[in-house]
């Protein structure tokens, strides 16, 4: 089992790994905005960090009008929640047990490839 901050190196592998992946293949048809909305919420869960709407768009390259709309669409299904507030968005708890179940088989998967060169 891993921690939260193990969890949060690994979103960030995974962000820094799409981040190569788009100045390579810029076209649209990667975009997983939602996805990186995740991602950005969980590493700030595991710093201690309330993100604004804001922030959060700009972290993920969006537009104000075209995020909203991200985060409208994820609130709706119960990923993510507006703090009350006003003051930032965070993970709903749901979300939050399926990225730390996710982020734990990437942290398995990424020993496994490190163990394999060895």
């Amino acid at each position: 089992m891993f921690g939260d901050r193990d969890r949060s190196k690994a979103a960030q592998a995974i962000l820094v790994a799409r981040a190569f992946r788009k100045r390579l293949f810029s076209s649209e048809i990667f975009d997983d905005h939602a996805w990186g909305m995740l991602l950005v919420l969980f590493i700030a869960f595991a710093d201690g960090e309330v993100i604004s709407e804001i922030a959060l768009l700009e972290r993920v390259g969006l537009s104000v009008t075209a995020g909203r709309r991200w985060i409208a669409h994820l609130v709706g299904e119960d990923q993510i929640e507006l703090r009350e507030d006003g003051g930032g968005v965070t993970l709903s708890e749901t979300a939050l047990t399926k990225l730390r179940i996710f982020l734990d088989e990437a942290c398995d998967v990424s020993n496994w490839l490190v163990s394999v060169r060895h």
